[in-house]
């Protein structure tokens, strides 16, 4: 996929952010060889800012086995922007595209438009076919905070699972909520 994952203990993993609308960028992909180990990190496994990325097949939080937690510090995935970022593919539905998703100290997957933006804040991001908050064999118990955050998002249409089986995420074992949603937070 041609990215580079920092050792473990660095502040947040992959950072795909600032690349515009005309850019692709892969974090994983279809085949063993080009899936990440994307865990140990201080704050976050992957943060995305921008457009038309996709993160495919990776372990987030977990060890190499997958059953087994070695998390990030705060979120697996964290999707922040100001309106800009659209287009965001989180698993596509297949079983080899499939995040694991757990162990990770907050949200295995969170979502923050800041400051909240109108229109398009993650318009077409799709969330399908993830495990989060349980292991590779859809038994293992590896908690995140909460399976999915969204964070004040007022606008922009995102899709988490959807009526098929084989999109579905099966989010089991969090210590908080499945799915949240709440507002941003002011201090």
């Amino acid at each position: 996929d041609g990215l580079s994952v920092p050792t473990p203990a660095q502040g947040n993993g992959v950072l795909a952010t600032g690349a515009g609308p005309a850019t692709y960028i892969a974090v994983g992909e279809f085949l063993p060889a080009q899936r990440n180990l994307i865990s140990g990190h201080v704050d976050h496994g992957v943060v995305v800012s921008t457009s038309n990325v996709e993160v495919l097949g990776n372990l987030i939080g977990t060890d190499v086995t997958g059953l087994a937690a070695l998390g990030n510090g705060r979120r697996g995935v964290f999707l922040s922007s100001n309106g800009a970022a659209i287009d965001i593919v989180i698993g596509d539905g297949q079983p080899e595209t499939r995040n694991i998703i757990g162990g990770n100290g907050a949200d295995g997957i969170g979502l923050q438009c800041a400051p909240p933006s109108p229109d398009l804040c993650f318009d077409g991001t799709i969330i399908w076919g993830n495990y989060i908050g349980v292991g590779v064999d859809a038994t293992t118990p590896l908690p995140n905070a909460n399976g999915v955050h969204v964070i004040d998002m007022t606008y922009g249409g995102i899709e988490i699972g959807g009526l098929s089986p084989a999109i579905g995420n099966k989010i089991y074992f969090n210590s908080g909520a499945g799915v949240l949603s709440s507002a941003f937070a002011v201090a």
